[in-house]
């Protein structure tokens, strides 16, 4: 009986001592800090500390102790930093373990080596968390993830399963972990030369790279990055991959792009002569045009015909033969007497949608190409299906307008398309237009006519886009006003916010957001944000206000009062104006506020 007694005392003293450790590293009292296992500082546990981070704001006091306090626990806190950022984020819960435990990863850095082992257990189970930290950690980190990444290489098995719902990804297969290493090893840089040799094993191996459409991989590209100084060894093996690939060649291009016009001569002549293969592939063309502008672009004589060829070759499609017209007016802009001729002819024997997409390929010569802004406005008066896009017409009409900036009637195309039926066409149109800055002058007033459109979106868009122009007028001014006063908060504030801006230079403006605003019977929020805009403006500068006092309105003057009364600033020479107003004014509810405002301004 003595010894059944012993043992049940034995296990609830163990239980106790158990309790207690884990209430300490739940809560961090300083009586039992003793106790746990965890690290402590100033008999606080690991646990209490990471807490202060979440009581307290960023910057405060509570995170520089807690910074203080991590470092002084160093290598030690590092197993419970893995243990914490392992923990998925909780939606509406305040404290995000993981993003804690990742600030707890930027105060360690290197010191935190010892969570590395762990972290790479768990890459690309929790976000991109375990990434980050590895990131903090640094080049310590780059030995093991690139033996790591060496063995993903032995798994082959289809990295997708067929879910509940769709096709997932298998985030424990090799597929898919590789890539999460070589993003790691990308934002690292050169910084991850360590992870060279592996790098070459793994753009050498015949894996397809890893598409999810999230987490896309390139190789070659990681490859290129790393060894950004080492061309030695990175150019030899992109130049046998790219011999010997045909499926990757589009990822394999863009690395050899990466180095610009220092590996020119090893890259340019393999890529010229692809360009005419039958084995490579659309895309991959694409990719070869793009890459060769940025690495042969000081070399318009040895491409300027390649790109003529491309171009004409009518065994490519014509989109193909378009983004070639594309890259020729890049290279070949200091040609014009040979490029201008060539996409002109392209443009003649393109279909309609070819020719917008030429047309902004002319429009890079600006004046020179000015013979063929008449086509470019006769096309621009076609009709095609669907009519619900209108995309062709816009690159047409501002390929003309960046041609012939002069030409008023360039851009009159479009404003039929600000009346569309169809909210796409005018949402197109519209931020097209904005887009055009002080060339949209002309659409000023078809953009105007916008605002007062049925359609509250359509409002909006012409407000921005008006904005984006630099309107500053009247006829602005006063059509805001009208929005100011609609019933849809997001128009109203977006008219208040415009107002409020121009007010700082506008009097009418001023007025504006004081009749419309302050004194319209708008929304509660809309009418504060408004007094609140005229209140900034008269601090910096009280002159609109004062001159409202005069205003013959008395909602202005009433406005103006209230505004001036919520000032916190004194104005002197206001003082006999305010004396008149409180005395004479013919408004009974002007003259109280003008004397508040006197009482204050007197204090």
């Amino acid at each position: 009986m003595k010894k059944r007694l012993q043992i049940l005392i034995g296990v609830g003293a163990v239980l106790v001592i158990s309790i207690f450790i884990y209430w300490d590293n739940q809560t961090g009292h300083k009586f039992v800090g003793s106790l746990s296992l965890e690290p402590t500082y100033e008999g606080h546990t690991f646990t209490y500390w990471m807490h202060q981070w979440g009581d307290y704001p960023w910057g405060g006091a509570g995170n520089v102790e807690t910074t203080v306090a991590l470092q002084s626990m160093g290598p030690k806190a590092a197993p419970y930093l893995v243990q914490w950022i392992k923990i998925p984020p909780t939606e509406g819960l305040n404290f995000n373990f993981p993003e804690y435990a990742l600030k707890g990863f930027e105060v360690l850095g290197p010191v935190a080596k010892p969570a590395v082992p762990g972290l790479i257990k768990i890459i690309g189970l929790n976000r991109d968390y375990p990434e980050r930290a590895l990131l903090c950690i640094g080049r310590d980190a780059v030995p093991p993830l690139a033996d790591k990444l060496l063995e993903t290489l032995s798994d082959t098995n289809n990295p997708f399963y067929q879910g509940a719902i769709r096709t997932e990804v298998r985030k424990s297969s090799g597929y898919f972990i590789r890539g999460r290493i070589l993003s790691v090893f990308d934002r690292m840089g050169t910084n991850a030369e360590a992870a060279l040799p592996a790098l070459v094993i793994t753009a050498s191996t015949n894996l397809p790279p890893f598409r999810d459409g999230l987490y896309d991989e390139n190789p070659y590209m990681t490859l290129a990055v790393v060894g950004k100084n080492h061309p030695e060894i990175v150019v030899p093996v992109l130049l046998k991959k790219f011999a010997t690939s045909e499926n990757d060649r589009s990822d394999i291009v863009r690395a050899m792009a990466f180095f610009g016009t220092n590996q020119a001569d090893a890259f340019l002549p393999v890529l010229v002569a692809s360009l005419s293969e039958n084995k490579t592939n659309d895309w991959s063309r694409f990719e070869i045009g793009e890459a060769l502008t940025v690495m042969g672009h000081t070399q318009p004589d040895r491409l300027v015909p390649v790109f003529l060829a491309a171009m004409t070759n009518q065994n490519n499609f014509e989109q193909i033969r378009c983004a070639m017209a594309g890259y020729l007016a890049k290279v070949g802009h200091d040609q014009p007497d040979v490029v201008l001729p060539a996409l002109m002819t392209a443009y003649t024997n393109a279909s309609l949608y070819g020719r917008s997409s030429i047309a902004g390929a002319l429009a890079t010569f600006g004046k020179q190409a000015g013979c063929v802004v008449p086509l470019l406005l006769t096309d621009c008066q076609r009709e095609i299906k669907p009519h619900n896009d209108n995309g062709w017409r816009i690159q047409l009409a501002i390929a003309a307008k960046t041609i012939a900036p002069e030409n008023h009637e360039t851009l009159a195309p479009l404003f039929k398309d600000l009346e569309s039926p169809a909210m796409f066409v005018r949402q197109q149109t519209i931020s097209a237009l904005g887009r055009l800055g002080t060339n949209g002058l002309d659409a000023v007033p078809a953009l105007l006519n916008c605002l007062s459109n049925a359609n509250t979106q359509t409002r909006i868009d012409a407000t921005e886009a008006l904005n984006n122009i630099g309107v500053t007028s009247d006829a602005f001014t006063m059509a805001l006003g009208e929005n100011l006063s609609c019933p849809n908060s997001f128009m109203a504030g977006d008219a208040e916010s415009t107002l409020g801006k121009l007010a700082m230079n506008s009097k009418l403006a001023f007025v504006t957001l004081i009749k419309k605003g302050v004194c319209g019977g708008i929304g509660r929020d809309e009418s504060q944000q408004a007094r609140w805009a005229l209140v900034n403006i008269s601090r910096a500068d009280p002159k609109f206000m004062l001159e409202c006092l005069d205003d013959s309105d008395a909602d202005v003057r009433l406005g103006a009062l209230m505004v001036f009364y919520d000032l916190e600033r004194g104005v002197p020479q206001s003082i006999p104006k305010l004396r008149e107003m409180a005395a004479n004014d013919p408004d009974a509810g002007v003259r109280r506020q003008a004397t508040n405002v006197l009482q204050l301004q007197l204090q």
